[in-house]
Parts: C-alpha cells; structure tokens; sequence
C-alpha cells in the first residue's frame, strides 16, 4: 500500500548526514499528540514548520546529550539509528521518562531495531510510506513507531488506523526441546524419564559388583558397602517405578 505519493527510490537522501533533518508528516503525528495529551519533548527536533512539544531539543541542542522528560517524541536522524535507539533504552529507564514513542526504519534486519523491540511496551507498523518532509513523494521505507513506557490505550488505536499494533510482551520466546510425548498422551519431562533409567543403571551395575563380590569371596569393610549400597539402589529403583507407574495411571485416570 502507498500512501499516494510517488516513491523516492533514494534511500540515501533519508541517511546522509547533509540532509538528516526531516521533518514528520503533520497529519500522522497529530492523533499520536492528541491521544497522549500532548507530548512534553520533542527529542530531536528542527524540521518542522510547527513544534510538536512544549519543548524542543534542536541539532544545536544535541538530544543525544541532554535528558529527556515526560512524554517525549523522537524522529531520529536516520543515519544514527544505533546510537539514537542507545539513547532511548537509557533514558527510557529514568524516573523522569514517563513514555517514548520513537518512529524509525521498519528495518528489522538491524541489532538496533531488535534491541527497540526488547525494550518496547508495543510497536506500529504502518501500511503505508509517509511523506517526509514538505515533499510530497514517500519515503523508500516502511515505518515503524515503537512504544516505550505506559501510554493511554487511544496511542494503540491511532496506530491500529495507520497499520498493525503488535504488544511486545506477546514476542514468542524459543522452547528447549526437552518434552516426550508418553503414558498415554501425557507430556512427560525428559527428566522425568531419564531419572528411573539412571537409576535402574545404578542398581544393574552394583548388583554386577555384589555379584563379583561373592563369586569371587571378597572379605571385609569394602565389600560390606558394596553389598549395602547395592540393596540401597534396588530399593530405590523399586520406590520410583512404583511411583512412575502410579503417576502414569493417575494421568490416564484424569484423561478418562
């Protein structure tokens, strides 16, 4: 989807550092201000014709050198994505940072937007190119606007009407694969299974040593604790597979 415009197919104008300044489309922040009652800061400001916070910090000011406050705002230069989304993760996690929303590159092949996504409460993805500037083709990228800190619920409706709200919390986290299918269905931790077999070797070995140990009429203190612990395994072999064999029919019970 496009959002009208003709595309500028040179990405490099959007990240060269004489032409780093650009300015947010007017139409798509308004919602975003509106629904957050108005943002306090403007992190990285200077383009546009209209300020979209009470305060500003400007190319001169160096966002990235001052602390933020409030509800900040931040289209960064995007030829400094790294260091800018640093600035983020650290200010995010001062007292006086109440939320940041941060609109970037929709480019989720970079370590900075992955560290975005580590830290954010939510992230917008926009199903169309905006226009930056005054110009009026569309950037040669998605965008994306991620949500940092507590926010209304009305930032995630604006961005739902702009595209797609993912919750960060819900990101899928790998599983280590360590479950067994067993007893009739029942999921069976690998540790569950492995703990009788380890067992049962114990008890198979030193009922090998006792066994030797008698043949071969070994006398004294050693083969006396070769004998006991050998009857102390079999005892514990014995008490766990009477305990897996009750907890497998416990299962099949519940099931029925």
């Amino acid at each position: 989807m496009t959002d009208g415009g003709s595309q500028t197919a040179d990405v490099s104008l959007f990240t060269s550092d004489e032409t780093d300044e650009w300015a947010t489309p007017p139409e798509f922040l308004r919602p975003l201000a509106e629904a957050v009652g108005g943002f306090d800061l403007d992190a990285a400001s200077g383009a546009e014709n209209s300020p979209i916070a009470e305060h500003a910090y400007t190319e001169d000011d160096d966002g990235l050198a001052q602390p933020w406050f409030g509800t900040v705002w931040c289209n960064p230069p995007y030829s400094e994505m790294a260091t800018w989304t640093d600035k983020v993760v650290s200010e995010l996690h001062r007292d006086d940072v109440d939320a940041i929303l941060y609109l970037c590159k929709g480019d989720t092949s970079t370590d900075w937007w992955h560290q975005a996504l580590a830290e954010a409460t939510a992230v917008g993805m926009l199903d169309t190119r905006l226009s930056f500037g005054d110009g009026s083709d569309s950037a040669p990228f998605a965008s994306h606007v991620f949500v940092f800190g507590d926010v209304p619920e009305a930032v995630f409706d604006a961005l739902d009407r702009e595209g797609a709200v993912f919750d960060a919390a819900d990101k899928h986290e790998r599983t280590e694969q360590r479950k067994l299918v067993t007893d009739g269905g029942r999921e069976q931790d690998t540790e569950e299974v492995w703990q009788p077999r380890f067992y049962a070797a114990c008890a198979l070995s030193t009922s090998l040593i006792v066994a030797a140990n008698y043949i071969l009429g070994t006398e004294g203190w050693t083969g006396g604790f070769i004998i006991g612990f050998g009857v102390a395994s079999v005892l514990a072999l014995v008490f766990l597979s009477v305990q897996h064999w009750s907890l497998a029919h416990s299962n099949r019970g519940d099931a029925s």
